[in-house]
């Protein structure tokens, strides 16, 4: 890869490939499996760090 790529794609043109029904499914199969821990994370990183993480599986 020495060469630049020709052309730089913006998050609208990447949206279609990476936000498919399929991985959008699979990213609500893996929060929902994952909840407590998830939660436990969400409520230690935003008492220490004042940051919520959260894991945005909305379209």
């Amino acid at each position: 890869m020495n060469q630049p790529a020709e052309k730089r794609l913006e998050w609208k043109d990447y949206q279609d490939i990476f936000l498919t029904p399929k991985r959008i499914a699979s990213g609500q199969r893996f929060k929902r499996s994952w909840k407590q821990e998830l939660d436990a994370i969400d409520r230690k990183s935003l008492s220490c760090f004042g940051i919520c993480y959260c894991i945005d599986t909305r379209r």
